[in-house]
């Protein structure tokens, strides 16, 4: 009986983090060319809108990182799948701008509502031996999400509009499943820890924060543009940004094995061969994306890199926050959704003066600090308690 409330608390958050985060937060993406063309809008616009989602995001994850603790992890997690609903019938609905920067922005702050309170739950209810690998698959509700709106698209096709209303409803049903399964018990009193910068910027978090910063603001150059860039090359098909986003998805389903991963290799190794990864799937989409075999490997390069790589930040903020977990990993990806705040807007500007194909290219490269930035005895804390 026991085992099966775990299952279906895993179950339950990896349906709850594919809709608010492969629906509500990164369908703008999939869809940026048909709202490009229905709303007339050009890409500094598009990025400043996409740059509001992350903003709502970063202000709902700094929220829920303070409360979860004292109101329980079902309280947030429900909040934030309403407020995703919420916001993708305002998208699906409206023909006005600003409203559908509003409903963007509702739609993306939805997830931020929802991370911190998924490892309270995981703490709260399931054995420690087993919470990195259940994190993992919770973590990888995304790539689910991604997967899943692919199809969906195409099913729909031109009728956007319609695929909108549809992962509104998926959302609505997904929520109430949680607000029946998750726990609703605060954390222990005796064992509440009081928030403070010392305690938040200590020696073993500031890498974790500057690691997960640069992560979101360099990786916000492929969610937002990078279903763009393919339609602009490959003006004829229809299909080939959605096919793309499916295969995105599906590559990330390797991001479940992130904790098995932690479990027997050194996490420093991991790390940065999911950074690099990440790097030579945005220089690859950027060589040649009038080539779909090209581009195709590059989806299913950074599927694979970006949903492992945000398990193991998960993790890793686990790790150092040990009292705290909800707002150790809310702060932790506050900083990343703080990158892709900056990124959209940033790029799309700087898109306009050398072109997307050399900010791909730039970006990747950029990676590569990462490598200097993960510390070498990163390893020491996966073995301490």
């Amino acid at each position: 009986m026991v085992k099966t409330y775990r299952n279906r608390i895993v179950c339950s958050g990896v349906a709850l983090i594919a809709v608010t985060y492969g629906f509500a937060r990164y369908n703008y993406g999939l869809f940026l060319p048909s709202i490009r063309t229905e709303f007339v809008l050009p890409t500094t616009i598009l990025g400043l809108i996409a740059s509001g989602s992350y903003a709502g995001y970063l202000m709902s994850t700094l929220i829920s990182s303070l409360i979860t603790a004292r109101t329980g992890p079902k309280f947030t997690a429900v909040i934030g799948g309403l407020f995703a609903c919420l916001g993708l019938t305002l998208v699906a609905i409206t023909n006005l701008t600003w409203v559908l920067a509003v409903g963007v922005i509702i739609a993306g702050s939805g997830a931020g509502w929802v991370y911190p309170a998924m490892p309270e739950a995981v703490t709260q209810v399931i054995p420690k031996e087993k919470q990195n690998r259940s994190l993992s698959w919770i973590n990888s509700g995304t790539s689910f999400g991604v997967l899943l709106s692919g199809p969906i698209a195409i099913f729909f096709n031109t009728n956007w509009r319609v695929a909108w209303y549809c992962f509104a409803l998926i959302t609505f049903v997904v929520t109430i499943w949680n607000l029946i399964s998750l726990p609703g018990k605060k954390t222990n009193n005796r064992n509440y820890i009081k928030i403070n910068i010392r305690w938040l910027l200590c020696s073993q978090s500031k890498p974790l924060f500057i690691t997960a910063f640069f992560i979101g603001f360099i990786t916000s150059i492929f969610w937002t543009f990078s279903v763009d860039i393919l339609v602009q090359y490959n003006p004829l098909s229809r299909s080939v940004g959605q096919v793309f986003w499916i295969i995105v998805g599906g590559a990330g389903v390797i991001g479940i094995f992130a904790g098995h991963l932690i479990d027997n290799f050194k996490f420093r190794s991991i790390f940065i061969y999911t950074t690099t990864g990440l790097s030579i799937a945005l220089i690859l989409i950027a060589l040649n994306p009038s080539s779909r075999i090209i581009s195709y490997c590059s989806a299913i390069l950074f599927g694979c890199s970006y949903f492992l790589i945000t398990g193991l930040l998960a993790i890793w903020s686990i790790k150092v926050f040990k009292t705290r977990p909800s707002t150790g990993l809310g702060s932790v990806f506050l900083t990343l959704s703080s990158g892709q705040i900056l990124g959209p807007t940033v790029f799309g500007g700087i898109a306009l003066v050398i072109g997307m194909r050399l900010l791909f290219i730039i970006g990747g490269g950029f990676l590569i600090i990462l490598f200097f930035i993960i510390p070498k005895d990163v390893n020491s804390i996966f073995f301490t308690d």
